[in-house]
């Protein structure tokens, strides 16, 4: 098992894991005699179901020792022959994590190209997660459930109705708010009496979050069309 970010990830080595499976178990061979060649075929069909059984114990194995390194929301993606990948996904409690698989053997390759491998499979992945959550922002907007723009989002994350925000990784804004309404936040020095918002969206990023939202990064220029700045909302606007 390996963890890690980016293209940087290494081998977990602890009492947990590595695993090896080791097939200790003895199968009693058919004796000669004249029904030799049933008793073969029985032999080995029971060979075969009594490995497939093992073999599952064995990955159910690798799968209970994998949840303390999977308690939180951790993409995981699975790696090995097609037949060992089945027989894990068949068994596995952590589906919902699995974002991806790479097919073939790994057990002797350098960790580089494996790491080069599976940070492609990240990038497919969140790169269509992002896809899909601006598709929802779009539609969002005609059913009131999408809010842009620093000031209109600041109010739906005050009023708790912040239910996925999304910015890009390098938008920050000076703000003004009303200590009169803490709702209300101003681009410009405001008449009057006013707070400044040195990071009005790194504070935004917390409301939502301490509300329990979720909040998304994207790159640069991916919410161009939404002022660098959008919302989805638990209820109508």
């Amino acid at each position: 098992m390996f963890c890690g970010e980016v293209q940087d990830i290494q081998e977990i080595q602890n009492d947990d894991f590595p695993k090896q499976y080791v097939e200790t178990y003895e199968y009693s061979k058919p004796s000669r005699a004249s029904s030799f060649s049933a008793g073969l075929k029985d032999y080995e069909l029971d060979k075969s179901e009594m490995q497939e059984i093992r073999e599952k114990a064995f990955y159910k194995e690798i799968d209970d020792s994998m949840n303390k390194y999977l308690k939180t929301d951790l993409s995981l993606i699975v790696a090995g022959v097609e037949d060992e990948v089945t027989n894990f996904e068949a068994v596995s409690s952590h589906l919902d994590q699995v974002i991806g698989t790479i097919k073939g053997n790994y057990d002797h390759d350098a960790v580089h190209p494996l790491a080069e491998t599976a940070w492609k499979k990240m990038s497919e992945y969140i790169k269509s997660q992002q896809q899909e959550l601006l598709k929802q922002l779009q539609e969002g907007i005609g059913h009131k459930l999408t809010v842009d723009g620093i000031r209109d989002v600041w109010k739906m994350a005050k009023q708790g109705n912040g239910l996925t925000l999304v910015v890009e990784k390098d938008y920050e804004v000076t703000a003004y708010q009303d200590p009169a309404d803490d709702s209300k936040i101003f681009i410009g020095p405001p008449a009057g009496n006013y707070e400044i918002l040195t990071d009005a969206v790194d504070r935004i990023m917390f409301i939502v979050k301490e509300k329990g939202g979720n909040v998304v990064i994207v790159e640069n220029n991916e919410l161009a069309n939404f002022n660098h700045i959008a919302m989805r909302l638990r209820y109508p606007a």
